[in-house]
């Protein structure tokens, strides 16, 4: 089962900054999370053009945006909504016009745990789920964006 995670660049909405492209990152600071898979592109620009500071999660990042020792972060756009809501950091936003990256996200089992007619009944559970307008109140709970004040 495959799903879209688009990859977002995240800023204050309380800051004199915008986000359309790249070119938009230069001379600013972004933070980023060490080990993960951004694309080869985006590295190249940031790198020659901007003040990169990794850390080892999302958290920290949006941690940092917050209190303004970051000017963008990027991540993933569920990810990131969870990380906003639950920290209750309101004047956080995704850019979600411009994504870096988009993913699939996939669910991983082991094949020589779990046989392949569970993988096969889960796919067709998860699939009838989506179905089901619970899905979408279960979505909205947990990956809608913030109301901001």
């Amino acid at each position: 089962m495959r799903s879209c995670a688009p990859w977002v660049v995240w800023m204050r909405n309380d800051v004199n900054l915008s986000f359309n492209t790249l070119n938009d990152l230069k001379y600013k600071k972004i933070g980023l999370v060490r080990g993960y898979s951004y694309t080869p592109e985006f590295w190249d620009f940031v790198k020659k053009n901007s003040r990169v500071d990794v850390v080892a999660d999302d958290t920290t990042n949006f941690r940092k945006l917050n209190a303004g020792r970051i000017d963008f972060a990027v991540a993933e756009l569920g990810n990131g909504l969870f990380i906003v809501r639950s920290m209750k950091l309101k004047t956080i936003i995704p850019v979600k016009h411009s994504p870096i990256k988009e993913d699939g996200l996939y669910i991983i089992f082991n094949n020589s745990r779990v046989e392949k007619a569970f993988v096969d009944r889960f796919s067709a559970e998860l699939k009838k789920l989506k179905q089901d307008p619970y899905y979408t109140v279960l979505r909205k709970e947990y990956f809608q964006e913030p109301e901001y004040e």
